[in-house]
């Protein structure tokens, strides 16, 4: 599709990296050169956890910065007064607050509702000259990819990447003038609006099939496929009647539970060099993890066919180990000691919301291996088990086809919408022709 828009007449050399080109009349420049300060949130020393409230004035951390937009945790609030006391901390309309810690990238610019909001110890506010640049313009522009690659090469910290204010000084950007970054802006409003409108339809789609397939996966393992099989309580909310002939036991009895364990950053690499490593489940697939990093000194072992389970927000997620992982605290692993491993899945993807009412955490959501191990669970005959699994893959084959034909075209989607705004923010297409708009 961007291939049909039109192109800038004439470009020319930039000192940008990840921009050589850019059109005849825009300019670059540092963003500390576009903006009037940047600075970090207020240190530690200077919020403490005394001073948090209930429903008071909101405290923006990394954690509640979302997809561009600013998300408050209604629990991480100060009073007016101690906002008052780091009133140079306090957000005014059109700022930028930026992430500095973990994940690169993540930024919003700060709207009507969000004036006075606190910028947290793990932010930086960027606030910026705006006859430079427009806040929603940068936020595009400091989203791309390329940005956030230069942004974890430059970033400090042994354990996690760490941004300061000389890093995000440097930065270097394309300036278009601001009547072009006003275009540029209408254009993609109302495109991306389209692509979202889209999205929107596979994801609920997605999510009804998903609601289905799991309902079929439900009926299966705890009831059975014999619709005349005499019924017992189990005595457990999310099982309800289970067949009379099914036992009933605690989960550390039918699998072993092993609880990964991090080791130090630096013993891992991206290099391929060591056991292909997950912290988490943040590389987790549809069924199979695609690991980033690896590690030479990892404690704890999966082997191939073991459940991977996250124990930490977001509780409950599952895949299945597809080879020898290491795995770090974010996870554990459950290998049947005497079920199939395809079972204890088929079970455990039906207590995901069970996961989520028992976790707990004061910082985020986790699971222990010993509430996973209490958690009761039905066990059938081995030869009700082997029915069961071959039932549950045939009736969710056509599930499963639908739901992958659906997220694959949500993939597509996000690649147009995340490709046509790095086109438009860096002056590969023209859109000055293709809007109205008025200054």
């Amino acid at each position: 599709m961007k291939e049909e828009l039109p192109s800038y007449p004439a470009y020319q050399k930039s000192r940008i990296s990840w921009a050589k080109m850019i059109p005849v009349g825009w300019d670059t420049g540092w963003l500390g050169e576009c903006s009037s300060s940047i600075q970090t949130g207020p240190f530690g020393s200077q919020l403490h956890a005394s001073d948090y409230i209930n429903e008071g004035i909101p405290v923006i951390n990394p954690s509640n910065i979302a997809n561009q937009k600013v998300v408050p945790d209604w629990d991480n609030t100060v009073t007016e007064s101690k906002a008052n006391d780091l009133s140079r901390h306090r957000f005014q309309l059109g700022d930028i607050v930026f992430g500095r810690r973990g994940e690169m990238g993540r930024c919003a610019a700060i709207g009507q509702a969000e004036i006075g909001w606190l910028c947290g110890t793990g932010s930086l506010l960027v606030r910026l000259k705006k006859y430079r640049l427009l806040p929603d313009f940068a936020v595009l522009l400091l989203s791309q990819d390329s940005v956030r690659d230069t942004l974890i090469l430059e970033s400090v910290g042994a354990t996690m990447d760490n941004l300061n204010t000389r890093i995000l000084a440097k930065v270097r950007i394309p300036v278009p003038p601001i009547s072009e970054q006003v275009s540029i802006l209408s254009f993609l409003t109302r495109e991306t609006a389209k692509i979202d409108r889209l999205m929107d339809v596979r994801r609920k789609q997605i999510e009804t099939l998903q609601e289905q397939r799991t309902a079929v996966i439900h009926h299966a393992v705890t009831k059975g496929l014999d619709p005349q099989a005499k019924m017992k309580p189990s005595g457990v909310e999310w099982l309800g009647d289970v067949p009379e002939n099914w036992e009933i036991r605690p989960f550390k009895y039918a699998a072993e539970l092993i609880m990964g364990q991090s080791p130090p950053s630096t013993d891992c690499n991206l290099d391929g060099n060591g056991l292909p490593f997950l912290q988490g489940c943040a590389e987790f697939g549809r069924k199979s993890p695609s690991p980033k990093l690896f590690c030479e000194s990892a404690v704890k072992r999966v082997r191939k066919s073991d459940i991977l389970m996250s124990v930490r927000a977001p509780v409950g997620d599952l895949n299945v180990a597809d080879q020898e992982y290491g795995i770090g605290r974010g996870l554990c692993a459950i290998r049947g000691k005497i079920i199939e491993y395809e079972f204890v899945f088929y079970l455990l993807s039906c207590g995901n919301s069970y996961f989520k009412s028992i976790a707990t955490g004061t910082t985020y959501d986790a699971v222990t291996v010993a509430q996973i191990g209490r958690i009761i669970i039905p066990i059938p005959s081995s030869d009700d088990r082997a029915k069961i699994i071959k039932y549950i893959e045939h009736e969710t084959e056509a599930f499963d086809a639908l739901i992958s034909k659906y997220q694959r075209e949500l993939e597509l989607l996000a690649e147009y919408r995340a490709s046509l705004i790095a086109h438009a923010v860096t002056g590969k297409i023209d859109v000055r022709g293709l809007v109205e708009v008025s200054l």
